[in-house]
């Protein structure tokens, strides 16, 4: 399937208008679902191409700081005249977060800067179309999806977009586009430190200098399926960050991946390079850092590959690395290559047979009651309805006792709502969630955010052998007694057990003291893990096999009297690029096989510039 249709998992919010016809691709809500739509009243945007709705955007950004508020522009050209800005808000450094920027369809919900316009004209005082905060990594669950951003024509100085979220947010479904092909850069993510985790899925870059640009040190940015053309720089330019990169596709005249010299640590996998006129005495990659690349072929261009001013010959790299792998057991280079799958497709219903949680009574209104509300039967009542797809409307839930997920729920999508664990759950280790045998092969939980103050629960016990889909969402504790698939996307949460099962995770994180993730006995891939704290970050036992293709380890408490990675009488590759803030891990790897226990020390890894421990690539099998 093409990526792009494959990559359209929002369709799972789309509802009908009854004055309009919905078309595929297109994103809908309903009336309560606490969208704010920036045509309606107070804000009463145009979108008709002429008119400045500059004005009018802005408002409703402002209005709702910090709230899990989704900005929505139903189709139209929205034409504008200066920067859109996330709000700030007051709460105490927590500012420009949790913000949604979204359209109702890619293709047709366009953002236009006008030509010519003043602010945007000089290249060496860039100014973005969309800026979305500086640091500190506070900038939760931001995100833009599901349109397009044009920088117009004779806007030199114009960015299209400044990108800025951590722990869990991205880029979804999005095309910037500069009119005549200037400006700096096309998706800056190098503006301001402190950038990530985070997910960048399906962008398109077209025109400006550099197609998409990252930086400094911290914190880890994940893309996959990015497509860039017409850059007179570079397409990708890395510098500084750990970046994983998965399904790039550039047709371009130039360079296009510069992974540059200092702590840039990158991971290509599956890329398609294409060189057109004037790149044929070029490099497709020119990198100067630690790169792990796999599956990446080049055409038009003079080579593949120039690493450390060396080429490196022919137009393939089946699998590379700069820097040489490690093994405690034998002498093996290469990763796992675990089969990849795609996250499984679940098919729309009819937006009127959709039922919302608040049919059932469920308030979400309880921020401001002390938690003396209990959302539980609300929830518990609409999945058992019968309906295939439940709504949250966004608000504030609290759950008291197990919501069962089971019946002919295939999808519940939450809109960004957030849930806290009640008094119910006090010294009590029953699940939040239970997911249970039922009808639809596959289930689908997304856009939802744990309250941070009950992480610690057992949010969701996977009791069934269906596939479970969780999405764009931040949640405690996940333990598997059934055995059924799980696809991690743009997830926050943990400590993870997976007990025989097969996982697939694109940008995982996981900031909890202990044993991060455990795979026990089962087959685990993750695209771009980022991890905080002690504890060992992933311990892969009884035959099982895992994959990490990028590890961000971000020590920053004391010293860890436990190794990073355990592995015993199991399968395992990993490539990590670690940064130093008040902690180490003197043991990075500790491998048992068959009785016999070897220990790889961090004295023993290269450096990653300084700032911490470097596994280039470790494998045993």
């Amino acid at each position: 399937m093409n990526h792009l249709v494959q990559g359209r998992w929002l369709l799972a919010i789309l509802v009908a208008v009854p004055t309009s016809t919905v078309l595929a691709g297109d994103v809908r809500y309903p009336a309560d679902a606490g969208v704010i739509n920036v045509k309606q009243p107070p804000y009463n945007a145009k979108g008709d191409g002429k008119t400045d709705d500059t004005r009018a955007i802005q408002k409703a950004l402002d209005d709702h700081p910090n709230a899990g508020a989704i900005i929505y522009l139903p189709r139209g050209t929205y034409r504008i005249s200066d920067t859109l800005r996330w709000p700030k808000g007051t709460i105490g450094g927590w500012e420009y977060k949790q913000t949604i920027l979204e359209g109702e369809s890619r293709q047709h919900s366009r953002i236009v800067l006008q030509d010519r316009c003043p602010g945007f004209r000089d290249p060496d005082k860039p100014k973005a179309l969309v800026w979305t905060g500086p640091a500190p990594a506070q900038r939760f669950r931001n995100a833009v999806r599901n349109l397009s951003l044009d920088t117009g024509k004779d806007n030199p100085g114009a960015i299209g977009l400044q990108f800025n979220a951590s722990n869990q947010g991205g880029v979804f479904d999005v095309t910037i586009r500069s009119g005549d092909g200037t400006g700096p850069i096309g998706l800056d993510m190098s503006y301001t430190g402190e950038i990530g985790p985070c997910l960048i899925r399906n962008v398109e870059v077209q025109g400006f200098a550099v197609g998409v640009r990252t930086g400094h040190v911290v914190n880890s940015i994940t893309i996959e399926s990015l497509t860039l053309s017409g850059q007179s720089r570079c397409g990708l330019e890395n510098v500084g960050q750990v970046l994983n990169v998965r399904r790039l596709v550039s047709d371009n005249a130039v360079v296009a991946i510069v992974n540059a010299r200092g702590p840039s640590f990158l991971t290509l996998i599956d890329a398609r390079l294409i060189g057109r006129q004037g790149a044929e005495n070029l490099p497709a990659i020119r990198n100067d850092a630690p790169l792990l690349a796999r599956n990446v072929t080049a055409t038009g261009y003079a080579r593949v590959l120039d690493n450390a001013g060396k080429p490196h010959p022919g137009l393939t790299l089946n699998e590379f690395t700069s820097l040489p792998a490690r093994s405690l057991f034998g002498s093996e280079t290469r990763t796992l290559g675990l089969r990849i799958e795609e996250i499984p497709n679940v098919t729309v219903d009819d937006p009127r047979t959709w039922v919302s949680v608040r049919q059932f009574g469920a308030g979400g209104n309880d921020y401001n009651n002390r938690y003396r509300n209990d959302d539980t039967p609300g929830f518990q009542k609409a999945i058992d309805s019968g309906a295939s797809t439940v709504y949250v409307p966004r608000g504030f839930y609290v759950l008291n006792d197990t919501v069962h997920i089971r019946g002919k729920v295939r999808r519940i999508v939450f809109l960004e709502s957030q849930l806290v664990a009640g008094k119910g759950f006090k010294d009590s280790d029953k699940p939040v969630f239970r997911f249970e045998d039922g009808t639809a092969e596959v289930v689908v939980l997304e856009r939802f955010s744990q309250t941070y103050g009950s992480l610690e629960k057992t949010w969701l016990e996977h009791a069934s052998k269906r596939t479970l889909v969780i999405r764009s969402s931040i949640m405690g504790r996940y333990d598997s007694v059934g055995g059924g698939r799980l696809f991690l996307d743009d997830v926050c949460g943990g400590p993870f057990t997976f007990r025989k099962q097969e996982v697939w995770a694109r940008q995982l994180n996981q900031e909890t003291e202990g044993t991060h993730v455990v795979n026990d006995g089962g087959r685990l891939w993750i695209l771009g893990y980022k991890t905080e704290r002690g504890g060992t970050l992933l311990e892969t036992r009884r035959g099982g096999s895992t994959e990490v293709l990028g590890c961000f380890a971000y020590a920053t408490t004391g010293v860890s009297k436990d190794p990073m990675f355990v592995c015993q009488d199991a399968q395992f590759s990993v490539n990590m690029g670690e940064a130093q803030f008040g902690g180490n891990f003197p043991i990075l790897v500790r491998e048992i096989k068959a009785g016999t226990t070897r220990e790889l020390h961090r004295k023993e890894a290269p450096s990653r510039f300084g700032i911490g421990a470097l596994l280039p690539l470790y494998v045993t099998r």
